[in-house]
């Protein structure tokens, strides 16, 4: 169910066993993976269904290192989040972005590279990529070049080496957002709070978890979600 937060009571209290703050990518798909598990999903979106300038001025931040694009333009409070900006123009003129998967360098530590290294390999992210590709209506084939050539299209004849030439895949926001939105429509257990923002992480003094979280909805309501885990998602990398 989508509920819009400006119709609850002032102070109202929310329950869940997850709460996943923001409906982008990621936080739509941990909602759809574990609602599908049974667990009562509460999904907080600061925007609406559509894009609201109001609600996308709070994105407003200074950046002192000079490193990121202004969130105002970069990012988007809305349902979708930041699918809602992908601009890659497919051949139906609808826009959509490029699919491709890290590859098995991109998880190793590199001298040259700050910060690299990750704590696992890209092997055991491969059962994830197909799932995901499945959810976001991407084609299972392979991402190696050779296997797409054809009198039309060639590889370019360069050192292994040097260079590696791979294919993308394009698709349209439409297939994760659809299947997202229906879900919640129909669903017992999977909701969706409009128009919050949350303001505050409480955490449960006995344990590692949150306890519960304040939102501030448009109109200066208050409201808690009790007894909920805090999951978070957002920007597709």
């Amino acid at each position: 169910m989508f509920q819009d937060a400006r119709t609850l009571a002032d102070n109202a209290q929310l329950a869940a066993d997850v709460c996943i703050i923001g409906s982008g990518p990621a936080g739509l798909t941990l909602g759809q993976e574990l609602g599908s598990a049974g667990f009562r999903i509460l999904v907080v979106e600061s925007g609406g269904m559509d894009c609201d300038l109001e609600r996308q001025s709070l994105l407003r931040g200074e950046d002192t290192t000079g490193e990121y694009f202004d969130p105002v333009g970069a990012r988007r409070s809305q349902f979708g989040g930041t699918m809602a900006m992908w601009n890659m123009e497919l051949a139906d003129r609808s826009l959509g972005a490029r699919f491709v998967p890290l590859d098995a360098i991109d998880f190793e530590t590199r001298d040259w590279v700050p910060y690299s290294g990750w704590p696992f390999s890209r092997a055991q992210l491969d059962p994830y990529y197909k799932r995901a590709e499945k959810l976001c209506g991407v084609s299972s084939n392979t991402y190696e070049a050779a296997v797409w050539e054809d009198e039309c299209n060639r590889c370019l004849k360069l050192p292994a080496s040097e260079a590696i030439t791979r294919v993308y895949k394009l698709q349209s926001t439409e297939s994760l957002l659809k299947a997202a939105s229906e879900l919640i429509n129909v669903s017992t257990n999977v909701n969706c709070l409009f128009r919050a923002t949350v303001t505050e992480l409480v955490p449960d003094p006995g344990s590692d978890r949150i306890e519960y979280l304040r939102v501030l909805t448009s109109n200066r309501k208050k409201a808690g979600d009790s007894g909920a885990h805090l999951r978070s998602g957002g920007r597709r990398d």
